[in-house]
């Protein structure tokens, strides 16, 4: 016998990106001791086209686009900008420099920042709950830093804060299977409202959004040609900014129909002919998607994440002889407590 190559279902997605960037860096206040301001700008517009194919199954599926159905096409496209400046205030061209001048002139002050769009990774996005197609991902970052280097390369030093605000994250529609069982359980029986399946049922997206804030600093210092020391410390902090938005606009808008039949005998028959079916199970199902949305208001710290961190490590380099270009490296990490509930 031989390898034959089979379709076992599932789906492929082609995927084209067009990308055109343009940057500027640009240097001011030349010194002796180096450029006091250097600025970089750029600008970045990116187009995705993203065709989904299903796969069909059996021995017969012998190409790329053997599909099933019509491919699915999804078009995106995005601007993005980007601007860094690092300054040196202290730098002069004076030959001769006091003490003081010469141990502040290293001091550097550095701003970013920056914007990215993560396009799709499927045209089988689910839509929105107003069947529109879900927005694009974004980000936008922006830190600050002060940093300083021992001339000589003895040591290195530096404190950043940053901001990362990571926009319309894919998402899907939080307690689907509790919305259909409420449904279901009054008596209605449209597709749309007791089924998840994608595409006929409640299948839908609720992007969220996330803010990761904190500080770092990193201290580097090599005592000698061979050994070199490092210590970072990081305390991050991820808020939530925007979670489940159409699941509690659409909580709300129902809320008063599902627990006014939870009240109501099991049999009941409503105007329209529907019939109740349990309201034991509709109260239960009230209170699972309260817990579930308990705890996402805008500003709460996310959960699962570490507010403390702390990496170091010490690396020995030969320099010369038989073990030249070998290097030995010795580290601890530490990662403090997480928010839980």
């Amino acid at each position: 016998g031989k390898w034959a190559y089979v379709e076992q279902g599932g789906t492929k997605t082609e995927r084209t990106v067009d990308t055109a960037s343009l940057t500027s860096q640009s240097t001011f206040l030349k010194t002796a001791q180096g450029d006091r301001l250097a600025i970089t700008l750029s600008y970045t517009r990116t187009e995705q086209e993203d065709t989904n194919y299903a796969r069909i199954q059996g021995n017969a599926a012998n190409g790329y686009k053997n599909t099933l159905g019509a491919a699915t096409e999804r078009s995106s496209g995005s601007n993005s900008k980007a601007f860094g400046a690092v300054a040196y205030p202290f730098r002069t061209d004076s030959g001769s420099q006091g003490a003081f001048r010469k141990w502040i002139a290293p001091i550097g002050f550095v701003y970013n920042f920056s914007e990215n769009t993560q396009q799709p990774s499927t045209g089988t996005q689910n839509p929105l709950l107003d069947g529109t197609e879900p927005p694009t991902t974004h980000s936008q970052t922006k830190d600050f830093a002060l940093r300083y280097s021992i001339p000589g390369g003895q040591a290195y030093f530096e404190v950043r804060h940053y901001q990362t605000d990571q926009i319309d994250n894919p998402a899907g529609f939080g307690s689907a299977g509790d919305i259909t069982g409420l449904w279901t359980n009054l008596g209605y029986t449209d597709p749309k409202l007791t089924t998840t399946t994608q595409g006929s049922g409640f299948a839908y997206s609720d992007p969220n959004s996330r803010r990761l804030e904190g500080w770092e600093a990193q201290l580097t210092a090599n005592p000698t040609r061979n050994i070199t020391l490092s210590i970072n410390y990081s305390h991050p902090i991820s808020y939530i900014v925007k979670e489940s938005e159409d699941r509690k606009a659409y909580v709300a808008a129902h809320r008063g129909e599902w627990e006014a039949a939870a009240k109501l005998p099991q049999g009941y028959v409503f105007p329209d002919g529907r019939v109740l079916q349990n309201p034991t199970q509709i109260q239960t199902d009230i209170n699972d998607i309260d817990n579930s949305l308990s705890g996402l208001t805008g500003g709460t710290l996310e959960n699962g994440r570490e507010r403390h961190r702390i990496n170091a490590n010490a690396r020995y380099s030969f320099r010369e002889g038989t073990f030249r270009g070998l290097g030995l490296v010795a580290g601890v990490q530490y990662r403090g407590h997480q928010k839980a509930g």
